[in-house]
């Protein structure tokens, strides 16, 4: 069963990839974004927020590529902080046409990952150590977002170091 959930995922995914190279028109519309996200999940306290920009190639109504670049730092005090640093892309899908005051879409980001991990220890003699990590790690942000109006995102993601960030965001006019 899983397996075919996987092939008519996958089906799907390329027929959306199809759709947007197989338009006639070369004219490509160009949308910046900045956003500012409140990261939550089970290795975050109350500490953490997700800085990003996004630059969106629109080719169809329902169909644009997506590229963004984020950071994010999120922290359980005492025992972690994390700082990840990524460079994604990939599609953003549409569920409502473009003459809406409020649009719905999808948006699937892989890409690469800098995960940085300051991990503390508390020694029984009262000491504290710290342990830097540094891995390069496939990244991902698999969202869901409204816009409104063509200025305001307001969206929730879920990202690869397995936490929900709430994002809210700005599409620059161009």
């Amino acid at each position: 069963m899983k397996l075919i959930k996987l092939i008519v995922s996958v089906c799907l995914f390329l027929t959306v990839i199809h759709d947007g190279f197989s338009q006639e028109e070369n004219l490509v519309k160009i949308n910046h974004a900045v956003s500012f996200g409140y990261p939550t999940g089970p290795n975050v306290s109350n500490v953490g927020v997700n800085i990003a920009y996004n630059l969106e190639m629109v080719k169809k109504e329902r169909f644009s590529w997506e590229g963004q670049a984020s950071v994010s730092y999120f922290s359980l005090p005492e025992i972690r902080n994390t700082y990840v640093t990524s460079l994604l892309f990939g599609p953003r899908i549409y569920v409502l046409q473009s003459d809406k005051k409020v649009r719905w879409y999808f948006s699937f980001l892989p890409g690469a990952s800098l995960v940085t991990e300051e991990i503390y220890a508390r020694w029984s003699s009262g000491g504290i150590s710290m342990l830097i990590e540094n891995n390069f790690k496939l990244g991902y942000s698999l969202g869901s977002y409204l816009q409104i109006k063509d200025s305001l995102i307001l969206g929730a993601s879920y990202e690869q170091t397995g936490i929900m960030v709430f994002k809210i965001g700005y599409l620059i006019p161009s």
